[in-house]
C-alpha cells in the first residue's frame, strides 16, 4: 500500500472514531434531544454549553465531508482498476447490503432503546413489526450516509467513464488555489440558499431514503472534489505539507463562527440562515477537512499491523456503532456517577466495542464479504 493510501486510510479510521465520539456527545446535548429518537439522557444545565461547544468543534458536517472526500478520492482509482460492471456490482454489494441490514435490523433496535429511555412500554416485537416500517417512523438513522454514498456512486459512474476515456491531463500534485476559492464560494452560496428552506441539520425522509437536505449538495461537492483530486494526483508526490495556513484558516473561521453565534444567538445559530454563520460554517468545514488531510499526510504516512486492523474494521465499526452508543448510554443511565465520569467512560468504551464487534462480524458473520 503506498503512502497516499496509508495516510488516507488512517484518516478515515480516525474520522469514524470521531463520528462515534460525536454521537456519544449528541446524547449529552439536551437541546438536541428529540423524544423517541435519541436516548433521554438528563444532563445538569451547567454542562449544556460544554457539550454544544464540543459538537461545534468536532462537527458532523466536517466529519461527513472528510468521509465523502476520501470516498470520492478512492472512487476514481477503483473504477479504473475494476471497470464499469465490476465497479457497480461491488458498490451494490458493499453498500447496498449493509444499508439494508442497518435499515431492517440495526435501526429498529436503536430506536427501541431510545423509546425505552422515554418510558415506552411496548415490546421490541410490537415496535419492530407494527410501528417501525410505518412512513412516519422508519429511518435508516446513521446509515443514511451509506445510502447517499451508494447514490453518489451510481449517479457519478457515467462521469467516471467519461474521465477514463478523456485524454489525461498533466497531473498537478499541488492543488491550484483557484480550485479552493471556487469551491468555497459555490458551497457557501448553495448552503446559504438552501438554509432558507431547510434547517442545516434537519433530515428529509422519502420513506427508506433519509438525508440532510441543506447539506446534501455540499457533500456531493466534497465527493466530486475527491474525484478531481485523485485524477490530478493531489498529495501523491508533493513533499511539503502546508499545515500552518490551514490551521490559521480553521482558527479564524472558528472564531468567526463563535462571534456570529454570539451576535445571532443560539436559536439563530441552530437555524443557520444567517450569512455570517453560513460563511463561517462552510469555511470552518473546508479548512478543517484539508487541515486533517495535511496533518495526516505528514505524520501518518506509515502503516502497521494495528493500523491495518483498525482500517479494515472501520467500515463495520461505523455500521454497528449507533446501536452500541445508544445501548451503552441507556445501560448507564441508572449508575450514580458524575456526568463527566459517565461521559469519559462512554467515549472510550463505545469506540472499543464498535471495533471489537466489527472485527467479530468480519471474521464470523455472513456479512464478512461486504464489511
Amino acid at each position: 500500500m503506498n503512502n497516499r493510501l496509508c495516510f488516507l486510510d488512517t484518516l478515515r479510521t480516525v474520522t469514524i472514531g470521531l463520528v462515534v465520539f460525536h454521537h456519544v456527545t449528541v446524547l449529552y446535548a439536551v437541546q438536541l434531544q428529540i423524544e423517541n429518537q435519541f436516548v433521554r439522557n438528563p444532563v445538569p444545565e451547567q454542562f449544556n454549553m460544554f457539550f454544544l461547544l464540543l459538537l461545534f468543534l468536532i462537527s458532523g458536517a466536517m466529519l461527513n465531508s472528510i468521509m465523502f472526500f476520501i470516498a470520492g478520492y478512492f472512487d476514481f482509482a477503483s473504477y479504473e482498476k475494476r471497470g464499469a460492471r465490476a465497479f457497480v456490482t461491488d458498490k451494490l454489494k458493499r453498500l447496498g447490503i449493509p444499508y439494508l441490514v442497518g435499515l431492517v435490523i440495526l435501526a429498529p433496535l436503536t430506536l427501541f432503546i431510545a423509546r425505552l429511555s422515554w418510558g415506552e412500554q411496548d415490546s421490541l416485537g410490537h415496535f419492530w413489526f407494527k410501528e417501525f416500517f410505518l412512513p412516519k417512523t422508519i429511518s435508516p438513522l446513521h446509515t443514511w450516509f451509506i445510502g447517499i454514498l451508494l447514490l453518489f456512486f451510481m449517479l457519478f459512474t457515467p462521469l467516471l467513464a467519461w474521465l477514463q476515456k478523456k485524454r489525461k491531463t498533466e497531473r498537478k500534485p499541488r492543488p491550484r488555489p483557484l480550485v479552493y476559492i471556487l469551491f468555497v464560494l459555490v458551497s457557501f452560496a448553495v448552503y446559504f440558499s438552501l438554509n432558507f428552506f431547510y434547517r442545516p441539520h434537519n433530515f428529509v425522509s422519502i420513506y427508506i431514503v433519509n438525508f440532510p437536505a441543506a447539506m446534501l449538495p455540499l457533500y456531493a461537492g466534497y465527493f466530486l472534489l475527491g474525484i478531481y483530486a485523485s485524477r490530478h494526483g493531489w498529495f501523491a508526490t508533493e513533499k511539503k505539507e502546508y499545515i500552518f495556513p490551514w490551521a490559521i484558516a480553521f482558527a479564524v473561521n472558528m472564531a468567526l463562527l463563535f462571534a456570529a453565534q454570539t451576535i445571532a444567538g443560539i436559536e439563530q445559530a441552530l437555524d443557520g440562515n444567517h450569512p455570517l454563520l453560513a460563511f463561517a460554517t462552510n469555511g470552518m468545514t473546508f479548512s478543517g477537512v484539508f487541515l486533517m488531510v495535511t496533518v495526516f499526510k505528514k505524520y501518518q504516512h506509515n502503516t502497521s499491523a494495528i493500523k491495518t486492523w483498525l482500517s479494515r474494521n472501520s467500515y463495520g465499526a461505523y455500521i454497528i456503532h449507533y446501536v452500541i452508543v445508544f445501548g451503552v448510554v441507556y445501560a448507564m443511565l441508572g449508575m450514580r456517577l458524575p456526568v463527566m465520569a459517565k461521559y469519559s467512560i462512554q467515549i472510550v468504551v463505545c469506540p472499543a466495542l464498535s471495533w471489537a464487534a466489527a472485527g467479530l462480524l468480519k471474521k464470523y458473520s455472513p456479512l464478512r464479504t461486504v464489511l
